[in-house]
């Protein structure tokens, strides 16, 4: 019985000293840590933060604040944007769960803004313009202009091709190219109706920009975004762009 007793004893101090020393995975408030867009785990930022030049969030034409957790979002220079710095939330807000950068939840004071951020890139600025989505090049254009009084009345149009089947608008056609099928590291291009899909910096790239086809190519059939087929100079290669594009 003395054995039985002190071996219960030892098992107990053994259980307190492995409880006090093993990491929590927690964070401020009680929240689930959050993951990045590498799934990694990351430090919740706390409520109060506000980091709009955070380079996760960048979108041209848009400004962002991080609030308890959500990233709220506006238009530049609107309305909107102004009196959320002068008195808080609005009084009617849009909340779309874990479709931002890294899976964050994004809220507006509509819907139209938060669909306009979520197709923005770093090269492309994306705007709902009477229920379409147009894409403007941030090289070529300026969006601010050209949205100043409305819609630009010169447009290419991919009826049903945008997110939730909106719609596609812009004043060119390679515009559209350029926002639906880029991907950095490869070069992208539509030739015939099929997508050419090659790596930045190799010599198949050097081959078909002097003579627009390979010696040797590899076809997969409506793989690529929309359905597109794609070419290029190896299996690898399209498979390496579809993993890119997390299709």
């Amino acid at each position: 019985m003395t054995i039985l007793r002190n071996f219960s004893a030892l098992a107990i101090s053994s259980l307190a000293i492995l409880a006090c020393n093993t990491p929590k995975n927690t964070v401020a408030n009680g929240a689930a840590p959050k993951t990045g867009p590498s799934s990694n785990t990351v430090e919740s930022i706390p409520a109060s933060a506000s980091r709009p030049d955070v380079e996760l969030f960048t979108r041209p034409g848009y400004v962002t604040e991080l609030r308890d957790e959500r990233l709220w979002v506006f238009m530049e220079d609107s309305a909107e944007y102004e009196q959320f710095l002068r008195v808080g939330e609005p009084a009617k807000t849009v909340t779309r769960i874990r479709t931002g950068p890294g899976g964050i939840s994004l809220r507006s004071s509509d819907r139209e803004t938060l669909i306009g951020y979520e197709n923005s890139t770093l090269w492309h600025h994306a705007r709902v313009i009477d229920g379409r989505l147009w894409i403007f090049d941030n090289e070529k254009e300026d969006f601010r202009e050209l949205t100043k009084h409305g819609a630009p009345s010169e447009r290419v149009t991919f009826v049903g091709r945008g997110p939730e089947r909106m719609t596609l608008c812009a004043i060119e056609r390679e515009t559209l190219h350029d926002w639906m099928y880029r991907m950095p590291g490869f070069h992208t291009e539509v030739v015939d109706g099929r997508l050419w899909v090659l790596v930045k910096g190799t010599e198949e790239l050097d081959q078909f920009l002097e003579v627009g086809e390979l010696a040797k190519s590899v076809t997969l059939i409506k793989a690529g975004p929309g359905g597109i087929s794609l070419r290029g100079p190896s299996r690898e290669t399209l498979h390496a762009y579809l993993a890119a594009k997390g299709m």
